[in-house]
């Protein structure tokens, strides 16, 4: 990829990820590279030598609330599955993270364009609303989510 026309980028380093996230790093990035959705940041490249795992990203550049909420550019959610966690790390068919997957993955439903679209909703409703998408502490289990 040739960089030079462009002014500004992100480079995102992926230091913390599971063991045998090499391959599944390899198809994530495969996904997202070919993924071209106006309100996702645009992946241009990356870097998976060793240890070392650098995603290169457009800039979203610093502009009003009303133009992040409004023309909102979100990051791939399908890669937080790859870094550790303090939980016991499990595989799945499911891509994403607790709380922002669309009901379809759960329901046997056909899986469209409107997952990603769920995804940033979720998010919206936790700027809204002030709080995480799902609280495990929350002593009431109707207060454990969000949105169902």
């Amino acid at each position: 990829f040739n960089f030079h026309h462009l002014a500004e980028i992100t480079v995102q380093r992926m230091n913390d990820l599971v063991k045998e996230g090499d391959r599944e790093f390899k198809a994530e990035v495969s996904a997202i590279g070919s993924t071209n959705y106006r309100n996702l940041v645009q992946l241009l490249g990356y870097y998976n030598e060793g240890q070392h795992r650098l995603l290169v990203y457009e800039l979203m550049s610093n502009d009003s609330l009303a133009s992040f909420l409004f023309e909102a550019r979100i990051s791939y959610f399908g890669l937080a599955k790859l870094l550790k966690t303090d939980q016991t790390h499990t595989t799945t068919g499911i891509r994403g993270t607790k709380g922002y997957v669309a009901p379809e993955w759960f329901r046997n439903m056909p899986v469209t364009i409107k997952v990603d679209v769920y995804s940033f909703d979720i998010l919206l409703l936790e700027l809204i609303c002030c709080r995480k998408s799902l609280e495990a502490e929350a002593k009431d289990k109707d207060q454990m989510i969000l949105a169902d």
